[in-house]
């Protein structure tokens, strides 16, 4: 039992340090001023389903990394490696099409006042940026799992991250062999392959293509059981139905920390000064005084100008 614990602790390790990074204090949303409104009157944000993402060669950027690692270890793996490794290579494209769906993302940047977020997801500078503070406290007490990932947008980079875990897995998975571990599915095989799929997975949400790599992503990734999470849907101006979730970040009755209110570049910054201190305070935030929500303009015209 000892033992059996001590390997499952270890696959849950390499899972969970596979892809982290230590995160900024501050990451920023840029949305519309409707945007704005609806997180601070809910407390909760917009989390896309991943395959309706506004890059469609996301949800396949890291197959092929994904793939190419496993078949390349099988070159030196011993019996029970290779069976792994088979057994995952073989699931991978059914699991992975089943599972995609189940995954919500909402996005930040790293960079705060960036003209080309502003551009993109701010309403071409019309709209507002909202920082949002990294708060050392609990999860929300629900059914979503969250994980916070920072986006790589080098394949290279995401296959040796891959290559690493992977081995990991399998060298953890030998030693418990060794040291006397049955050889069920229950016991070894099945939470072996468990720790690869889901290194694999963090892999492919955390993966875009280089041409996006301005924007500085970092992602809440929430999981969701479809039998119990049922997501909303809106249309776009092109026809696009795009599936979401009111995902909340802090626990229930707490509102989003919200640091800052930037006001975007392209508007008459002292009345979008204005609205944005008169929202902030409807919704129970304070803009005076020790620990205040700071509302400032952008400074992107000025920079360009300077």
């Amino acid at each position: 039992m000892v033992a059996s614990s001590c390997f499952s602790q270890a696959l849950e390790r390499i899972v969970r340090e596979s892809f982290s990074s230590e995160p900024p204090p501050v990451l920023y949303h840029y949305t519309t001023w409707d945007g704005l409104k609806g997180i601070l009157q809910s407390g909760k944000i917009w989390a896309t389903a991943h395959d309706c993402t506004n890059d469609s060669d996301e949800l396949f950027s890291a197959d092929d990394a994904i793939l190419r690692v496993a078949t390349a270890l099988l070159e030196d793996a011993d019996p029970d490696t290779t069976a792994l490794l088979q057994m995952f290579l073989t699931r991978y494209a059914d699991i992975n099409q089943r599972t995609v769906a189940s995954n919500y993302l909402a996005c930040f940047c790293a960079a705060r006042d960036k003209d080309t977020q502003w551009k993109h997801y701010g309403a071409e500078g019309a709209g507002v940026c909202i920082a949002v503070p990294l708060l050392d406290e609990p999860l929300p007490d629900d059914e979503l799992a969250r994980v916070l990932i920072r986006v790589r947008y080098s394949s290279s980079e995401v296959e040796a991250i891959l290559r690493c875990s992977f081995l990991q897995v399998c060298r953890v998975t030998q030693d418990a062999l060794a040291d006397g571990a049955p050889r069920t599915n229950e016991d070894t095989a099945l939470p072996a392959l468990s720790a690869v799929w889901r290194v694999a997975a963090f892999g492919a949400l955390a993966a875009k293509t280089p041409r996006w790599q301005d924007e500085e992503e970092w992602r809440v990734v929430a999981v969701a059981d479809p039998s119990r999470t049922l997501p909303l849907s809106r249309t776009r101006e092109d026809g696009r139905t795009i599936r979401y979730i009111e995902l909340p970040l802090r626990q229930a009755g707490r509102p989003i920390a919200v640091s800052e209110v930037i006001v975007g570049p392209a508007q008459d910054s002292s009345a979008a000064l204005a609205r944005a201190q008169a929202l902030l305070e409807a919704h129970g935030y304070a803009t005076t005084g020790d620990g205040a929500t700071l509302v400032t303009a952008s400074t992107v015209g000025a920079q360009a100008s300077a």
